[in-house]
């Protein structure tokens, strides 16, 4: 009848002793979640300043999205993103960003991307195109998507 005890428990004890140290060796457990804000809005070109018709195009309107994460880290996230169109098209409308990488270093907890919005001169609804959150290392992935909404210039800032 003790044989058939000590099996069991030393079978447990084994299974124990091999769990534990991969678990202790292997990636911290409390990484902090990086991700989007949900929404921004983005201008077609400055509200204030309305470019004449004759005159050249204007240069491309900058767009700062930020990526944060829950807590500071203390080592260096590193994320990768890109862009997805919506009713926004790639090129006409915002410049396509296919794969970026970015950082965001040991003690910080957020970094802006900055993304581009190409002005045009004809009078339209909003638009939207959607940034995604690829992968992360040092970090595991929160929010994984932002929708960036673009005003026309004309439009009212309210």
């Amino acid at each position: 009848m003790r044989s058939r005890l000590r099996f069991p428990v030393v079978l447990a004890l084994v299974a124990a002793l091999v769990v534990v140290p991969a678990t202790a060796a292997g990636a911290e457990v409390d990484l902090p979640e990086v991700g989007f804000s949900t929404q921004y809005i983005c201008w077609e070109s400055t509200p204030a300043v309305q470019p004449a018709i004759n005159t050249a195009a204007a240069e491309n309107q900058k767009c700062d999205v930020r990526v944060g994460l829950s807590k500071p880290s203390k080592r260096e996230v590193v994320f990768t993103y890109r862009t997805e169109a919506g009713s926004a098209k790639p090129q006409a409308d915002y410049v396509e960003v296919r794969e970026a990488r970015s950082l965001i270093k040991p003690g910080e907890v957020e970094v802006y991307i900055t993304l581009e919005i190409v002005p045009d001169r004809i009078p339209e609804p909003e638009e939207f195109f959607t940034v995604l959150l690829l992968q992360a290392s040092g970090a595991t992935v929160g929010q994984r998507s932002g929708t960036v909404t673009i005003r026309d210039s004309d439009q009212s800032q309210d």
